[in-house]
């Protein structure tokens, strides 16, 4: 595929630095201005950028010309991270859906100062009430002082001095906490001290700062503990709080991986408040930033998933991607390992995020232990998912089975929480509202309303015994699905977001019935 714009550069920008930022492209872009080539970026989901300031035109009445080169091979090339995008939908084979390839998320042009701030990653430590900040910036700001302020309300909380490129704590008294039913954001200021100016500028005061951005965070800890009968729970700032969620894919009709506006980003996730969740699992997709700030606003916890590669062969692309005897070459392996790392450092500030969840049901899984093990050590603030269902690996913090229209739970270990990453699936036809009524499917299917919300009450009645049961300590649960996804009719509401397979009402009741009877644990 083949992109080409032209555009020109604001005046006001001239004494300033300017970068060409690209949200996601799919698979692998060659990004060309002017006719001299930029770089080359492979993977999917990721956020690059490239700073063009000496390759802008000013002739020519600064007539700028960008062309994007794609190559996206989907799932005829070992190692690439697909998720559930393919280019051939074997008939009614529901699970895989349409791929998007090429330019999917937001491109943009950013002037920015000489020296200036790239990314400023925040881990809250709220048994220390403190921040764990640390300021990227660009190689000339290395090692620059620079302030760090954080407020709450427009009262000051804390202020304190850094270095870009170094990590410093930042405290955090009396920390209010980030909760799904009150998720406190604290307001964040950030700047690079300005000492070459006609009045320095300095640690205290933004005014006059070589460069100042505005961000936000929160006092958020997810990790394991016991409960009032000693078994093992995930644990939300200390507190058990049963994670009721739903298996999220990020598909739209229109835009497959792109969703028509940002209010329909932020929609789903208050959908998923409305019926009285407090978690949604980002399956094997990795969304545009502005849906972790919608979750984190709202008050959603994350899993976040890393999007699974499946390696197939032409011939066997299908069965070829699930099975447990594929071999895994050392170039897919380095490939997929560079995309999880990328994947986690670009998202570590999200205070929503409490999951990272490495493999799905075996597609494209090797090594679990050592892979795990790595995502632990990026990201200690975290909990991990080593495998969401099927082969299991002793690793990680939870054990993660998937059970359909029945549902179980796993034994918790002394080092694992029991989840039930995927049930349900329970589906019924809506005339008008079906993406393919020839290949329509679920686990099963129901003829009226009133039958499957029975019957999806009667999954939420066993859930709840097997949270209740010491023996099983189910921690979390998630339903298939938050919304129809092409051929797949079992979402709570229809792939065009139009109508709700049950009465939200109703949901909510059984669905908050149940998280307070959590709390009593």
């Amino acid at each position: 595929m083949w992109y080409r714009r032209e555009f020109t550069i604001p005046p006001a920008w001239a004494s300033q630095r300017i970068y060409l930022h690209f949200g996601a492209v799919d698979w692998e872009s060659t990004v060309y201005l002017n006719g001299r080539e930029l770089g080359v970026h492979k993977g999917g989901y990721s956020t690059f950028s490239y700073d063009i300031t000496e390759v802008l035109r000013t002739s020519s009445h600064g007539v700028q010309e960008v062309v994007v080169g794609v190559f996206d091979p989907t799932e005829l090339a070992d190692g690439v991270p697909v998720g559930k995008q393919r280019e051939r939908i074997p008939g009614d084979q529901s699970i895989l859906y349409h791929a998007t390839s090429g330019i999917w998320r937001t491109v943009w042009l950013e002037p920015v100062p000489d020296q200036h701030i790239r990314r400023v990653d925040m881990i809250p430590d709220v048994d220390k009430k403190l921040l764990s900040a640390t300021v990227h910036g660009s190689a000339d700001a290395e090692g620059l002082e620079c302030g760090f302020r954080v407020a709450d309300a427009g009262k000051e909380v804390a202020l304190v001095p850094g270095r870009v490129g170094k990590t410093f704590t930042v405290p955090i008294p009396e920390p209010k906490l980030w909760f799904p039913d009150s998720p406190h954001l604290y307001d964040v200021d950030v700047w690079i001290v300005n000492k070459k100016a006609a009045e320095a500028s300095s640690a205290k005061d933004p005014a006059g700062a070589a460069d100042h951005v505005k961000s936000y965070t929160a006092m958020r800890k997810t990790a394991l503990g016991k409960d009032r009968n000693g078994s093992l729970r995930l644990m939300l700032n200390d507190v058990f709080i049963f994670q009721m969620g739903m298996l999220d894919q990020g598909f739209w009709p229109d835009g497959l991986y792109t969703a028509p506006t940002d209010a329909a980003l932020a929609y789903d996730i208050q959908l998923t408040k409305q019926i009285g969740m407090n978690m949604l699992r980002k399956h094997v997709k990795v969304e545009p930033d502005r849906w972790y700030y919608h979750a984190d606003r709202l008050g959603l916890m994350v899993w976040q998933d890393m999007p699974s590669m499946c390696g197939a062969r032409a011939d066997t692309w299908y069965l070829d991607c699930w099975s447990a005897n594929r071999t895994i070459g050392a170039a897919a392996k380095a490939n997929f390992e560079a995309e999880l790392a990328t994947m986690v450092e670009q998202h570590l500030s999200f205070p929503s995020i409490v999951m990272w969840v490495v493999f799905n049901e075996g597609w494209g899984q090797y090594e679990t232990e050592r892979v795990v093990h790595s995502v632990k050590r990026m990201d200690p603030s975290r909990l991990v998912n080593p495998a969401s269902g099927w082969y299991d690996a002793p690793a990680g913090d939870v054990i993660d089975v998937h059970d359909y229209v029945q549902v179980r739970s796993p034994r918790p270990t002394w080092t694992r929480a029991a989840v039930l990453g995927e049930y349900g699936g329970l589906g019924h036809k809506i005339k008008g509202h079906l993406f393919n009524p020839k290949y329509a499917f679920a686990y099963k299917t129901f003829d009226t309303r009133e039958q499957i919300l029975a019957a999806y009450s009667g999954l939420i009645d066993n859930i709840t015994t097997l949270m209740a049961n010491p023996d099983t300590a189910l921690s979390a649960a998630v339903y298939t699905e938050l919304a129809d996804t092409e051929n797949e009719i079992n979402g709570v509401i229809t792939y065009d977001r139009k109508v709700f397979r049950y009465e939200p009402s109703a949901l909510y009741r059984i669905h908050t019935r149940m998280i307070e009877a959590g709390k009593l644990l």
